[in-house]
């Protein structure tokens, strides 16, 4: 799990600091030019933190259950003996795995009020 953290918090780090770095460069650039959210060093640290530990808990958590659970007990049994099937259904269970963990994470960031949301 510390490696799930170390790289949601880069990850998180990196993504922040190359929007906010383009942000600058943009208003520096034109000053006129509206939009892009100056977001704070210490706001970037907190959100980055918040994410690696997210990772290492929820994705660990919902890849355990997708691969022991849904694959192992449910998919390998129903769809034994044709592969396509299984496939399949490990595709699109993951895909929707994918797909919830991108809304509980953003949820996650707004519940904590690190991302500001449109009024």
């Amino acid at each position: 799990m510390p490696t799930l953290f170390g790289v949601g918090f880069f990850a998180a780090s990196g993504g922040y600091l190359y929007t906010a770095a383009t942000v600058a460069v943009r208003k520096a650039l034109n000053p006129e030019a509206k939009g892009g959210a100056s977001i704070p060093p210490l706001d970037i640290a907190k959100i980055s933190t918040v994410i690696g530990a997210y990772l290492a808990v929820s994705s660990n958590i919902r890849y355990q259950f997708v691969a022991g659970v849904v694959e192992q007990r449910f998919l390998d049994v129903v769809f034994a003996g044709y592969m396509p099937a299984r496939t399949l259904g490990s595709a699109l269970v993951r895909s929707g795995n994918t797909y919830v963990g991108s809304y509980l994470m953003v949820l996650l960031i707004r519940v904590l009020k690190l991302q500001k949301m449109d009024d």
